[in-house]
């Protein structure tokens, strides 16, 4: 192997070796939504996020960027509006939940019917994980574990 080889590999190498050890984070979870306004309250009256950026990929599709206090760096939701939808999606067999850690489920179970959830199950406590947890589903159906850890 001459030496240009041998150097191209070595940088090779490196590079593979930076991205195995690189930190890897979501960042959004997209979910389809029939009824954009409809999901941006849910979304904020519940999960108290924000709309951050709206994009329009198309003349009948939006994607409009939700996000905590984090900011836009933070993970958040995407939802996907398409205008000429006319009947709800199916969620099909592979989507389990989106599991989300919060401070209050009380506040979440209180504002949930108000901003278009179901409860799904009401707050129960899981003592041998020291977590609460409430288990509901957005104005499309899609399911939402809240997850509220014991305090250190």
């Amino acid at each position: 192997m001459n030496r240009i080889a041998r150097g191209v590999l070595a940088l090779g190498l490196a590079m593979v070796c930076a991205l195995a050890h690189a930190e890897l984070r979501i960042g959004y979870v997209s979910l389809k939504v029939r009824d954009l306004e409809r999901s941006l309250h849910f979304y904020d009256s519940v999960m108290k996020l924000k709309e951050s950026r709206r994009l329009k990929p198309s003349t009948d599709v939006v994607e409009v960027l939700l996000n905590g206090e984090g900011g836009n760096d933070a993970p958040g939701v995407m939802l996907m509006h398409d205008a000429r939808r006319d009947r709800p999606y199916e969620l099909g067999d592979g989507y389990s939940r989106m599991i989300v850690y919060v401070d209050d489920l009380r506040r979440i179970s209180e504002v949930l019917p108000e901003s278009g959830g179901t409860t799904v199950r009401a707050i129960t406590r899981i003592e041998a994980l020291k977590i609460s947890i409430l288990l509901a589903r957005d104005p499309d159906g899609y399911l939402i574990e809240f997850v509220q850890r014991e305090p250190n």
